[in-house]
């Protein structure tokens, strides 16, 4: 059976909902790891015109605010202090609620450094918040000696769950070829995302403590 694409970099940052691909057959979710209160699902996706692909889906709480954590995603300072493989990081504010991320990744070996450029786009409502985020590899220039990631889309979801705090919803799915089998990938990407996002959510909760 063809082993299906993911990207090591499905791991390290942003998630995309399939309402941004369009129709296509779409499996159910597959519960894959769960630890630290965080859930890591699959699901097979394939597209008109597009390679069969995995999206992935992560799920945890935040005991914080919706604005207490949408701050740790533009302020390059709070960003690279959860993005744990961050080298550099830069943001460009474009137009209210749209900003442009470039990141760049020291991998662990086997893999090589990587560098991704996103536009990103905010949405709010009543109790809820969704980050969307493209990959835009020609928006910079490509530094020596690192591989850009080509193709990421991905959307963060947040909604309010009371006191228990802020629902968080990542899902992410690339159509970059991959570089190592997935039984060598999936073990990387998911102790990234567990590291991580429990950084993510530290940070936010002591911050909302401390406020």
């Amino acid at each position: 059976m063809q082993d299906f694409r993911i990207n090591i970099m499905a791991g390290l940052l942003f998630s995309c909902s399939l309402s941004l691909f369009g129709q296509g057959e779409i499996s159910d979710w597959v519960l894959e790891k769960e630890e630290d209160e965080i859930k890591i699902s699959y699901r097979k996706v394939e597209l008109p015109g597009k390679p069969e692909v995995r999206e992935m889906k992560a799920e945890f709480l935040v005991k914080a605010a919706i604005p207490d954590i949408l701050e740790h995603f533009r302020s390059p300072a709070k960003l690279i202090k959860w993005q744990t493989s961050t080298e550099e990081c830069t943001i460009k504010e474009l137009e209210p609620e749209q900003w442009r991320t470039y990141l760049r990744f020291d991998l662990p070996w086997p893999f090589r450094s990587k560098d991704l450029v996103t536009h990103n786009s905010l949405r709010k409502g009543a109790g809820t918040a969704t980050i969307t985020a493209r990959s835009t590899p020609n928006a910079l220039p490509q530094k020596n000696k690192t591989d850009r990631i080509l193709s990421l889309e991905c959307q963060w979801s947040f909604r309010s769950a009371g006191e228990e705090g802020t629902k968080v919803i990542y899902t992410s799915i690339s159509y970059d070829e991959p570089e190592f089998p997935r039984f060598i990938a999936d073990p990387v990407v998911q102790r990234r995302i567990l590291k991580n996002f429990g950084l993510l959510r530290e940070n936010a909760e002591k911050e909302a403590v401390e406020e």
